[in-house]
Formats: C-alpha cells, sequence, structure tokens
C-alpha cells in the first residue's frame, strides 16, 4: 500500500516537471514517452494518445495543436515532420527508411545492410484516418485527407482525398474557400478540442 502510494507520488512529480519543461498544454498519456519525446520538437496543444513508438524521436518534429491517436509507429531515422492542425487517427504507420534491394552491388537476398531513408512532411490541417501506413519520402499536402486503412506510397496534392491501396486519388474537397477562411481565423478543431 505504501510503495503506490510513493510510485503514484514519484509519477505525480514527474509530471509536474515534465509539464514545466514543456508546458501544461501538451498532453502525452505515458510517461515512458514523454522521456523519448524530450529531445523532439514539439509544438503547443498537442495530445499523443497511448501506446506510440518513437523510433530516433530527435529527428520528428510535431507542430502546434496535433492530435495522434493510440497503438501508432513512427520511424524517424529520415526525419518526420508534422505540421500544425493534423489529426492522426489510431494504428497509424510512418515509415522513413527501407532496405535497398534493388541496388547492383547488392551483397545478400533479399536485401543488405544499406537503408535509404526519406523525410516524410504532412502538412497543415491533413486529417489521416486510423490504420494508414505512410512510406519514405511522402509528402501529404495542405488540408488533405487520408482514408483510413491507406497505403501511401507517393505525394497527396493539397485539399486531395485520397484513399486505397496504393492510395489514389478519390477526389479533391469542394470547400477549398472555406478551408482557407478557417484557417484565416485560426478556427482550428484540435485547437478548440485539445
Amino acid at each position: 500500500m505504501t510503495l503506490n502510494f510513493v510510485k503514484k507520488g514519484v509519477i505525480v512529480v514527474i509530471n509536474l516537471l515534465i509539464s514545466l519543461k514543456y508546458g501544461f498544454d501538451k498532453t502525452i498519456h505515458n510517461l515512458k514517452l514523454s522521456y523519448i519525446l524530450k529531445n523532439s520538437k514539439i509544438g503547443k496543444n498537442v495530445k499523443i494518445m497511448v501506446k506510440n513508438e518513437f523510433r530516433n524521436p530527435e529527428n520528428i518534429s510535431i507542430g502546434d495543436h496535433v492530435y495522434i491517436g493510440p497503438n501508432g509507429a513512427f520511424f524517424g531515422e529520415g526525419r518526420i515532420e508534422i505540421k500544425k492542425g493534423v489529426i492522426i487517427g489510431p494504428k497509424c504507420t510512418i515509415y522513413t527508411a527501407n532496405h535497398d534491394f534493388n541496388s547492383l552491388d547488392l551483397e545478400s537476398i533479399p536485401y543488405d545492410y544499406n537503408i535509404i531513408v526519406k523525410k516524410v512532411t504532412i502538412y497543415d490541417f491533413v486529417w489521416i484516418g486510423g490504420n494508414v501506413i505512410v512510406v519514405p519520402g511522402v509528402k501529404i499536402g495542405k488540408f488533405a485527407v487520408i482514408a483510413a486503412g491507406s497505403v501511401v506510397t507517393k505525394d497527396v496534392p493539397p485539399y486531395a482525398v485520397m484513399g486505397g491501396n496504393p492510395a489514389e486519388i478519390i477526389k479533391f474537397r469542394a470547400n477549398r474557400d472555406r478551408c482557407d477562411e478557417l484557417e484565416k481565423d485560426n478556427k482550428i478543431y484540435t485547437k478548440m478540442e485539445l
């Protein structure tokens, strides 16, 4: 009983110290995750849910007013940049590195130790549904929507709605002007809700 009380007290103190260092408006639902992301650039009003894995967190930057759902995996070897107002659903995976299986001087099969790294950039106000996979080198344009379960293998234009495996353009948002107005008025869902 006393040990649990002491443990809870230590957790409260650690949370307080993290809040003082990073600001009270950051909600990171895991002390281990808070420690892992201490060298990352994280904006204000960021909410990262439980059971996310961040590799090479020093190469990951997260803008203001971002929500990341639970159970995701973010592999930052080649850098991940998530801009402001982005919503990422549960169980999403972002890769920034891949084995070089197609090299002319391949030393083993199916691949060798050579790795190709490419940055992934997710621009402002993107909504990524659950169970999405993003491969290295992809840029997801401003106001884009990625349907749940998609595998994004190429750049996504601004305002595009994409889905499938591999993800293809389904349509473009019909409300582009309204999106621009809301951005200008600073009406960001994650700013109001987080």
